[in-house]
């Protein structure tokens, strides 16, 4: 899921992008511009379509910076799922099958169709970019009035990349990532602020034939959360069908 890796300088929070802003200084402004918090949590309200079947949660998720990431979910108003990701695993279950799993991210990667690891998801439930990029191997197009693409100046045939950035607050628009038949897109319709900073107000998620829709309600950050998680007795771990 990676141009290549590429360190950027620190910049000025406020910079802006513009029609003359290179692809380094871009990247550069976004990840100046990265929300910042020790603690968030969220109330989502999550639309989820995997071509057979769909169900709508209300979801209460947690973050704790870097260190893991909390979801319960609940249907009217029983808590029927819960998650909890660090950066060494993922774990997860379901009371209405009594099932669970508790191992690595391969759940998660066959959800997204594309590998994926703690960073990324975190980098995706704020806003910002999952990919490293190469400032060198890069090309950017501006389309006024509000995007800038990047996109890699040579395609591979097999690996398709495009990353699209608003203007206004340099966070990620949309990005499209093809690779072996799999194709996996991630768009942020809009934004809120949060304590002068943006943090997505939608996000949907297109993974081949799977959409997830998340939309972001009464986002608070640095205040004292706990992270309850332990797995039920008498469950059955369950694998994970590509």
């Amino acid at each position: 899921m990676l141009f290549t890796s590429c360190k950027t300088r620190k910049i000025d929070a406020n910079a802006k992008l513009n029609k003359k802003t290179s692809v380094k200084e871009v990247l550069a402004i976004h990840n100046a511009k990265a929300f910042n918090y020790k603690t968030l949590q969220s109330r989502v309200k999550v639309n989820y379509n995997d071509g057979k079947k769909t169900v709508s949660p209300s979801i209460s998720l947690r973050m704790e910076k870097d260190k893991q990431i909390w979801l319960s979910a609940k249907f009217l108003g029983f808590t029927v799922a819960k998650i909890y990701i660090t950066p060494n695993k993922v774990s997860f279950y379901e009371k209405i099958g009594k099932r669970y799993y508790d191992g690595d991210f391969t759940a998660l990667s066959t959800i997204l169709g594309q590998e994926i690891n703690f960073s990324q998801i975190q980098n995706l439930l704020l806003g910002q970019s999952i990919l490293n990029v190469n400032s060198k191997s890069i090309e950017s197009t501006w389309q006024a009035p509000n995007f800038i693409t990047l996109k890699p100046k040579q395609q591979n045939s097999n690996l398709d990349l495009k990353l699209l950035f608003y203007i206004i607050n340099a966070k990620v628009a949309r990005y499209t990532i093809k690779q072996d038949n799999k194709t996996l897109s991630i768009a942020y319709p809009n934004y809120q602020e949060v304590e002068s900073q943006y943090f997505p107000e939608q996000i949907i998620i297109k993974a081949n034939k799977r959409v997830i829709d998340m939309a972001f309600k009464s986002v608070e950050i640095n205040k004292n959360l706990t992270f309850p998680y332990s797995i039920p007795e008498g469950y059955t771990q369950f694998k994970i069908s590509k």
